[in-house]
């Protein structure tokens, strides 16, 4: 197993709807690529972790800065893993920028202000997840 962790920047604010498009896409490839992840939005930013296999993670990566919807993809992590950390995600996400949260499949809750326990996240996870929240 391996996997990347990565930000990049909005080239313009999504709108829940464009996200929930993203998320309804990656849920939809990622189990045929047998990639896992998490994807978190906040202030025209993203950050993303991928987990699989190493050369389909590389590939899906590359796909994904080629996408023009974002830029200046900064990789801070790219190694191998004992195991899946979202082995039970296709893709978890989380829109920071809106406090309510969406109630559709596939967006969750975490990091929101009252559920902010992210001890069960790797702790390298968990050190990108506590800055990009700040």
């Amino acid at each position: 197993m391996y996997h990347i962790i990565y930000m990049s920047t909005a080239v313009r604010r999504f709108s829940g709807e464009e996200l929930e498009a993203l998320l309804t896409i990656s849920r939809r490839n990622n189990p045929a690529w047998g990639v896992t992840g998490l994807l978190l939005y906040k202030d025209f930013s993203f950050l993303q972790v991928l987990e699989g296999e190493q050369a389909t993670v590389e590939k899906l990566y590359s796909k994904i800065v080629q996408d023009n919807r974002h830029y200046g993809c900064t990789v801070f992590i790219r190694e191998p893993i004992l195991a899946r950390e979202f082995a039970d995600w296709s893709m978890g996400f989380r829109d920071l920028d809106r406090s309510n949260g969406h109630a559709s499949e596939g967006f969750n809750d975490i990091l929101q202000a009252d559920k902010t326990d992210i001890s069960g996240f790797p702790r390298k996870v968990r050190a990108f997840m506590k800055i990009f929240v700040a």
